[in-house]
């Protein structure tokens, strides 16, 4: 084990805040432009002499590989972190290198981000074959770090293995469909992963078809986001029948996948009969109104969905009139986004007296319909004097979930 001696340099800032924080169980030094010098005071005073701190973030500083070894010593000897952020750094595969060592060991470290951070293909190997091992983390972020096909395979070969990782994100990685492909036949086998984020990883439809064909009999992975994709109206049809065989699956992420009304179509009708999934996100999408009926059709039947983000998707009135009239029957949605829909006083007009008897809906997002006047402020009025359950938003807010 290593001897953890006083840091050579010092930083009178960092220190005191350290020292602020010494009873603490979270210290959040994010942004702090902190080096690997830094990180030698870090290891020496919140790692190697603190038995209280459990939650570490150090994200977007500038720690690389010899920071990472003075962390990894102190680390090796901790017995109290459990979650550990290094996400926008530049650890790349010296930087790895040490990391592995230390998980190596480690029993108790449960959430990693490694984020943004030049991983690569070579550090991923070095990380991968002491997770095959690890008996303890649970979750685990990749992203943003280019590590291509070669580092998803590594990583197929851990979720082959691994019995204790849950949840695993992997965004902008360039999985690609041969990726997604070795993904979906790690999800075969694996009994533990509940949480697959794939987002911005070019997957088009035969990807989204591997995805489909895995999941039809996968029986833990709850949520999959597959936000900024292209798996287009083809994929989506593929993904509709994951919703009528999957009984495991609670969130599904479909923002931004050119899925348009056709896609929008097959889902819909999966929804109809389906009985797992609670949280649904179709948002810029360019389904239109046809998309919304379509929509409005799987709401009159469906039991257990709960939100429903159809954000920036050109529904307009006519389809804010169909997504009324589901409203009037529906009695499970508690969450509904319409945000930039090019809706106006006339859709507002349909919501509100579709939503007077509904006693479920608690959030209905109507923000950037900018069309939206002083006749659709008092409709919106009358309707949360009458039913107090719901919020209204109409301000600017987030589209993707």
């Amino acid at each position: 084990m290593p001897v953890l001696l006083p840091p050579r340099h010092h930083n009178e800032k960092l220190e005191q805040i350290i020292t602020n924080h010494k009873n603490n169980t979270k210290l959040d030094l994010r942004s702090k432009n902190l080096t690997n010098k830094d990180a030698e005071i870090i290891a020496y005073y919140a790692l190697g002499n603190n038995k209280t701190l459990s939650t570490l973030d150090l994200g977007h500083n500038k720690i690389g590989g010899q920071g990472m070894k003075h962390l990894n010593d102190a680390l090796l000897l901790n017995t109290t972190i459990i979650t550990l952020s290094l996400a926008h750094n530049k650890i790349a595969t010296q930087g790895t290198k040490h990391l592995s060592g230390m998980l190596r060991s480690n029993v108790t470290l449960t959430t990693l981000n490694l984020c943004s951070n030049d991983i690569g293909p070579q550090a991923m190997k070095y990380l991968i074959d002491v997770l095959k091992l690890n008996r303890t983390l649970t979750s685990l972020n990749l992203s943003e770090n280019q590590i291509g096909i070669q580092g998803v395979q590594y990583i197929t070969d851990l979720l082959r293995l691994n019995t204790t990782l849950t949840k695993l994100q992997l965004d902008i990685n360039h999985v690609g469909n041969e990726g997604a492909q070795c993904l979906s036949d790690a999800l075969r086998s694996n009994k533990t992963l509940t949480t697959l984020i794939l987002s911005r990883n070019d997957i088009e439809v035969q990807g989204a078809q591997y995805l489909s064909i895995a999941l039809q009999s996968n029986t833990t992975l709850t949520e999959l986001d597959l936000y900024g994709n292209k798996i287009g109206k083809e994929g989506a049809k593929h993904l509709s029948d994951v919703l009528r065989l999957n009984k495991t699956l609670t969130t599904l992420n479909l923002c931004r996948n050119q899925i348009e009304n056709e896609g929008v179509y097959y889902l819909s009708n999966a929804l109809q009969s389906n009985t797992t999934l609670l949280n649904l996100n179709l948002s810029e999408n360019e389904i239109g109104q046809d998309g919304a009926k379509y929509v409005s059709d799987a709401l009159r039947l469906n039991k257990t969905l709960k939100t429903i983000n159809l954000s920036w998707n050109q529904i307009g009135n006519v389809g804010a009139q169909h997504l009324s009239d589901a409203l009037r029957v529906n009695k499970t949605i508690t969450s509904l986004s319409l945000y930039l829909n090019s809706i106006s006083d006339t859709g507002v007009k349909y919501l509100s007296d579709g939503l007077q008897s509904n006693m479920t809906l608690a959030k209905l997002n109507l923000g950037a319909n900018n069309e939206i006047g002083r006749q659709g402020h008092e409709y919106l009025e009358e309707l949360t004097s009458k039913n107090t359950n719901i919020r209204v938003n109409l301000w600017y807010g987030t589209v993707c979930m």
